[in-house]
């Protein structure tokens, strides 16, 4: 019986190593990416993930989206004086 006990106290620990702490270890990382990155240069990273033909994510809605945005952005950039 005590083996079965150490079994479950060495999932316990093993559970809060690999989750627990992976969980708020992520939750932080994404916390900061959010406060250094606007929601539209996000949307940038996202959308030029489409491009990546091995991915599922390769869309050509995405790329089209993409290159709408990038088009966007330049003429806006054009626009702003030096």
């Amino acid at each position: 019986m005590t083996k079965s006990r150490n079994k479950h106290d060495n999932t316990t620990t093993l559970h809060h190593y690999k989750i627990d702490v992976f969980n708020v270890a992520i939750d932080q990382q994404l916390i900061e990416l959010e406060d250094r990155f606007s929601s539209q240069a996000t949307e940038l990273l996202s959308l030029c993930a489409s491009l990546d033909p091995r991915l599922d994510t390769f869309n050509v809605s995405n790329i089209s989206t993409l290159v709408k945005n990038t088009i966007l952005l330049i003429l806006l950039i054009k626009k702003e004086p030096n």
